[in-house]
């Protein structure tokens, strides 16, 4: 990542466009039909249960779900961008949850 007010490379990401997706990833992987991918393509358990907030999000979790996403996050986010991509079309997720509430969206 690169701080404001340097250069970035060809390679590198701007660091709050970053963290802005970072942020974006675990409501992408909270989606029922990513989760069930997921869980069917890693192998790996996820959360006992949604929380009881009708819109609950990461951070509604208890830690030790928030620890089996984040392991979940980092299986789908390993092999970049082949693994994310091939699950994201093998589900059906279109491009709208991967880029809302996400103004402007980064490149």
């Amino acid at each position: 990542m690169v701080w404001p007010g340097q250069d970035a490379g060809p390679s590198e990401v701007p660091a709050l466009e970053g963290f802005d997706v970072l942020h974006q990833l675990p409501a992408v992987l909270l989606l029922p039909e990513v989760q069930r991918g997921v869980v069917a393509a890693s192998g790996l358990p996820g959360p006992g249960r949604r929380p009881d907030r009708r819109n609950g999000s990461f951070e509604d979790f208890p830690l030790a779900d928030r620890r089996l996403l984040l392991t979940q996050l980092a299986w789908l986010i390993g092999e970049w961008p082949g693994r994310f991509v091939g699950l994201m079309r093998l589900q059906g997720v279109t491009r709208r949850p991967l880029v809302i509430n996400m103004s402007p969206i980064p490149e």
